[in-house]
Order: structure tokens, then C-alpha cells, then sequence
């Protein structure tokens, strides 16, 4: 699945979560908070980064290099912020586990499935071990 139908296909997320008219709605074969997609929806990148610029508390960003839903490189933007602690580790996908094989947008929910069985990936606790006690 390309980049573009993935940008598609969040748009109709939050579309969709923009007009439901529950506390839930039903998206692609799963009930999703209207709410939370709702609030996410409606900021932009530069929104999220006001945030955290603006923020007073400590903030830990993990993006694993093999996250399909984010991309690591954004990042980047916030590094530079003196509160901002970031980490970007090699094969970690979206839920902090480690790839064991091709990574594909084809087969991602049955990876996902998989890998949550699976402890969160040792670096990552590491991180945020080390994060918690400053």
C-alpha cells in the first residue's frame, strides 16, 4: 500500500470521525473512539509541535524506524526543544515491538496481532526506564 492511499484513508478516518454522531463509530471492520479521533483529527503537524514547544513537562517521542503509521523523521522537529527527549530505534514498528520480517501495510494488522505477544522491544523499556527517573 502506497503512502498516498494511506493518507486516503486516514482522511476518510477522520472524516468519518468528524461526522459520527456517538461517542464511537465503526471503521474498517473495528469501533473506534469518536472523541480521541476527533481531537487528533483536527490538529495539524505544526499544532502538535506548538504543544510540545509550549509544554512545561518533560516529553519522551519513540518512533521506531519501521513505523508505518509514523514517521520518524518529524521527529526531528522537536529535538531541538530542551524538554524534549527523543528516540528512534531500529525494526520498531508502531506498537514497540521488534520486525522479524518484511514490513508491509498488506499485512501489518495480522503483524501487529502477532508481535503484541511479544515483550515491548528491550531498548525502548530501556528508554523509558531511564526517562522516568529524571
Amino acid at each position: 500500500m502506497s503512502k498516498e492511499k494511506v493518507k486516503k484513508q486516514l482522511n476518510s478516518l477522520y472524516k468519518k470521525a468528524k461526522n459520527a454522531k456517538k461517542d464511537t463509530f465503526f471503521f474498517r471492520g473495528a469501533f473506534l473512539p469518536a472523541k480521541w479521533m476527533k481531537e487528533h483529527g483536527a490538529l495539524s503537524d505544526e499544532d502538535y509541535i506548538k504543544r510540545i514547544e509550549e509544554y512545561n513537562g518533560k516529553v519522551l517521542a519513540i518512533t521506531g524506524k519501521c513505523d508505518l503509521q509514523a514517521d520518524y523523521n518529524c521527529l526531528d522537529k522537536i529535538t531541538e526543544f530542551d524538554n524534549v527527549t527523543t528516540y528512534t530505534p531500529e525494526k520498531v514498528n508502531h506498537i514497540m515491538r521488534e520486525i522479524d520480517d518484511d514490513n508491509s501495510f498488506l499485512s501489518v494488522q495480522k503483524k501487529y496481532k502477532r508481535l503484541a505477544k511479544n515483550p515491548i522491544h528491550e531498548g525502548t523499556q530501556k528508554q523509558i526506564e531511564e526517562f522516568l527517573k529524571l
